[in-house]
């Protein structure tokens, strides 16, 4: 998990906030958030090459004015 947070931390240019590990159709990989300057950017890391697999700008939530937590 460490590599991957590195990896994505250099591809924003930011800082990692959050990181978990997801398998979605047979691939692995780790989700990380990432704050650089005013953006808070999606990163998804191959688990196994340890490789920036796509990149987005998050978007808020919708719902969280109702939240109590996200």
């Amino acid at each position: 998990m460490s590599q991957a947070v590195t990896a994505a931390e250099q591809h924003a240019n930011g800082k990692a906030t959050r990181a978990e590990y997801e398998q979605t159709k047979g691939v692995s990989a780790y989700d990380v958030e990432v704050v650089s300057s005013t953006q808070v950017f999606d990163i998804k890391v191959d688990a196994n090459a340890g490789t920036v697999i796509s990149s987005a700008v998050d978007q808020a939530d919708r719902d969280d004015a109702q939240d109590k937590e996200d």
